[in-house]
């Protein structure tokens, strides 16, 4: 999970860590968390980030694709 971390400098695109798990059921997850490395563990949690930074790209013009 950390190296996907490196996918948003290289891409310069956000990236977000989907988990079933959360940090309290994984000291793997919580040790991430632990690093500054947010993991989602809600689809709609996801869906509701992925929205608005889409917006925000639109709002200063890159477009949201």
């Amino acid at each position: 999970m950390r190296e996907i971390q490196g996918l948003e400098r290289e891409t310069g695109r956000p990236v977000l860590l989907g988990c079933c798990l959360s940090p309290w059921e994984s000291q793997a997850v919580c040790d991430l968390n632990a690093e500054g490395i947010r993991t989602y563990q809600r689809l709609d949690e996801m869906a509701w980030a992925l929205a608005l930074l889409a917006q925000r790209a639109r709002d200063l013009g890159r477009g949201g694709h």
